[in-house]
């Protein structure tokens, strides 16, 4: 989802304020047979606490949990997944992450690394610290932002930000400040307070 935005602003023909972005102009794989992906390393963020290299004793922190490179993906932390459970163990793998072959074990079943022990095989060795190397790259150029809200619009409340599945229920007839909905069905009319 990070490249979305560079790559709609691409195909938009937009050029982007000069800032960094986590996302990557992804359209000539969308739109070229031969396309290749713009990330040589992709970062996954959130999962297993949010948990990674950087901090293998907390329960939470700000590292990704998981990295994609070619055919090979590598889990620093592994959690519940994504329906959660109460009370589900987190284990993080700061120096040797988990290494699947996603060709080869596309369920991620099988690791080619075990337990934070660092292999013997040399090419296994090789792709560790090519993983290792890469993550603390990411960490020391990724930046948290802050997001700022923009002013509330003449019907909109100030401060009540939030996903709903009609914002103008009734063809417009309630203001979006009295609107409410029901994401698991049909808009209903009530107050967003």
């Amino acid at each position: 989802s990070l490249d979305l935005f560079p790559t709609l602003s691409a195909l938009a023909n937009v050029t982007l304020p000069n800032k960094v972005y986590d996302g990557k102009d992804i359209s000539g794989v969308l739109f070229d047979d031969e396309g290749v992906t713009p990330h040589d390393f992709l970062f996954f963020y959130g999962g297993a606490g949010n948990g990674g290299r950087q901090c293998p004793t907390c329960t939470s922190s700000d590292g990704p949990t998981a990295v994609r490179h070619g055919r090979y993906k590598a889990h620093y932390g592994t959690g519940p997944g994504l329906g959660g459970c109460t009370d589900c163990p987190v284990k993080f793998y700061p120096d040797v992450p988990l290494i699947f072959d996603v060709e080869k074990d596309p369920q991620e079943a099988f690791p080619l690394t075990n337990n934070n022990t660092m292999p013997t095989d040399p090419d296994l060795v090789a792709l560790v610290k090519a993983f290792n190397d890469a993550y603390d790259e990411e960490q020391s150029t990724f930046k948290w932002g802050n997001l700022t809200t923009p002013a509330a619009q003449p019907d909109e409340l100030e401060d009540h930000w939030g996903i709903c599945c009609d914002a103008l229920p009734y063809g417009g007839t309630l203001p979006v400040a009295k609107a409410s909905c029901d994401c698991n069905g049909a808009p209903y009319p009530g107050d967003a307070n």
